[in-house]
């Protein structure tokens, strides 16, 4: 490793908070396979294995977080928190805070085809670092950098989540109750002129009104009604 190599890694370090013993476990987790000349070779070290590895930590981590942050929550939507938080946009954006794309090492090839601000790279090269934090440092410090690295998105992503797709998360919440009432939405009233509609709808459970929105759609006041039931049944469950 060049003296160049080693002030350009120091950076990376500080942003992570965290000096690597094994500075080859940091080399090989920057390392894309079209680095190395000959990839049958059985003792090349690119990020691959490094890549399997963070993504198992990661997951734990992540398991960890949302258990502790979310104890009234069932599996199935700490499922589906835990996948909002370990896709390729999530993970590809945490790379870009960290600059990672400039310190990975690629083939000319992959440089000239942008693969240095390439998302699918970018979220393999991160798992590859959560992987060799692992190995350098443990699974405590590990925890504590990354969650540092994810801020408040463990806390925030039951929210993110019903937003998303609060129809869904509707159904789901209330499948998860031993009490399963009936779900139905209903078009209150549309008004405005044509380029300017304002529709109003209500979610009943069991035909009593829990939730009503307003939008630009139908769709979009079903989504805002089944905001506001989710809202009122988390605070008040059934």
């Amino acid at each position: 490793m060049t003296a160049g190599d080693k002030q350009s890694l120091q950076k990376l370090q500080e942003s992570l908070g965290h000096t690597f013993r094994n500075e080859d476990l940091l080399q090989e987790a920057l390392t894309h396979p079209s680095c190395m000349v000959n990839a049958d070779d059985t003792h090349c070290r690119h990020y691959q294995r490094l890549e399997f590895l963070g993504d198992a930590v990661l997951g734990l981590h992540l398991a960890d977080r949302l258990f502790a942050l979310h104890p009234d929550t069932r599996e199935g939507e700490l499922s589906q928190m835990r996948a909002s938080l370990v896709r390729g946009s999530t993970l590809s954006e945490i790379a870009r805070r960290l600059h990672l794309g400039k310190y990975l090492r690629l083939s000319s090839g992959e440089e000239a085809s942008g693969g240095r601000d390439r998302d699918n790279l970018l979220e393999d090269a991160f798992e590859a670092l959560v992987g060799a934090l692992y190995l350098d440092a443990g699974m405590g410090k590990t925890s504590e950098i990354l969650t540092r690295l994810y801020g408040e998105s463990p806390r925030q992503a039951g929210k993110v989540l019903a937003e998303s797709n609060p129809k869904g998360q509707l159904q789901e919440f209330l499948q998860a109750q031993e009490i399963s009432p009936s779900l139905k939405y209903r078009l209150l009233s549309t008004e405005g002129p044509d380029h300017n509609r304002v529709f109003t709808a209500e979610v009943c459970l069991d035909d009593e009104p829990f939730g009503k929105g307003q939008g630009s759609s139908k769709k979009k006041a079903e989504e805002l009604a089944a905001q506001e039931a989710l809202r009122r049944l988390m605070n008040s469950p059934i």
